[in-house]
């Protein structure tokens, strides 16, 4: 069985998750868009169930977006992320700014 591999990103114009996969001969590297931080969370609960090995999550995230996907798979699959406290993509503001509700 090959190994899964999650990277996630975020984009406002999503509104339906997209993913895409490729295929490293011993993995699988997903790629796995979402529209926010409740999808993000949606598809990480489903990465646990599939039996995915890690995921990692795009700069778009703030600390709390990578505590709540952390929350989502109740740790039971590590959580990386790349981080910008000034996202380029955000106007400088970190991923929080824009897409943490809470």
């Amino acid at each position: 069985m090959k190994r899964k591999v999650v990277f996630m990103f975020l984009n406002g114009a999503i509104t339906e998750p997209q993913r895409q996969e490729m295929d490293l001969g011993a993995s699988v590297m997903i790629f796995q868009g979402v529209g926010g931080y409740d999808q993000a969370c949606e598809k990480a609960r489903g990465f646990v169930e599939e039996g995915v090995y890690i995921i990692e999550l795009c700069g778009g995230f703030g600390a709390k977006g990578h505590a709540a996907v952390i929350d989502a798979v109740e740790n039971k699959v590590p959580v990386g992320v790349v981080r910008y406290d000034s996202f380029p993509g955000y106007e400088h503001k970190s991923g929080d700014s824009r897409w943490f509700k809470g």
